[in-house]
């Protein structure tokens, strides 16, 4: 049930609906599209609870001063050149996670990402359970990771790792994680 503050918004969207204050059709598709979201939620624990687990597992429920002014910057035209030199660097770091585990680790492949500076590690091939690779990655090679089950069974096996950093930082952790499983 909606209670609070969260209440009060639908019952102010309410009374603009129904006073005629959206006149463009497109805020009254968006704000219904937002009301129909929240009634559903509301009507559904099950739904709300896969919800807030999405977003968790998402890293979406935790946004910083900088999640929000990066981007805006990156897309604008005095931040095209910066934007531009970060992808490529993040697209080297890829190329280069890729060449490590081809030369060093072979039996741990990755998920090249389409959109993303953050790779999955599939490292079925160790045949480990999904708590003794977790205790390979914090407690043997000193790695916070995002374990691969955080997004369903279906990421039993895999870590998740953040690229968006130096080469060395990288190395490192890679030589971590190359030290664990020897």
């Amino acid at each position: 049930m909606l209670t609070g503050e969260l209440r009060n918004k639908v019952d102010s969207l309410w009374e603009i609906f129904w006073t005629g204050g959206l006149a463009n059709p497109l805020d009254v598709i968006e704000q219904m599209t937002y009301l129909m979201f929240i009634h559903d939620l509301d009507a559904n624990d099950n739904l709300r609870a896969t919800f807030n687990s999405y977003l968790t597992a998402s890293e979406l429920n935790q946004g910083n001063l900088f999640a929000y002014i990066v981007p805006v910057t990156a897309y604008s035209e005095s931040g095209s050149d910066w934007l531009e030199q970060v992808c490529s660097y993040i697209s080297d770091n890829i190329d280069f996670v890729d060449k490590y585990l081809t030369e060093n680790m072979p039996i741990i492949k990755f998920i090249r990402p389409m959109a993303s500076f953050l790779i999955f590690l599939d490292c079925r091939e160790l045949n480990l359970s999904q708590p003794e690779l977790e205790n390979l990655f914090i407690e043997k090679a000193g790695l916070a990771l995002n374990t691969g089950t955080m997004f369903g069974p279906e990421g039993k096996g895999f870590m998740r790792m953040n690229i968006a950093t130096s080469r060395a930082t990288i190395k490192e952790a890679l030589d971590r994680i190359k030290a664990a499983i020897e």
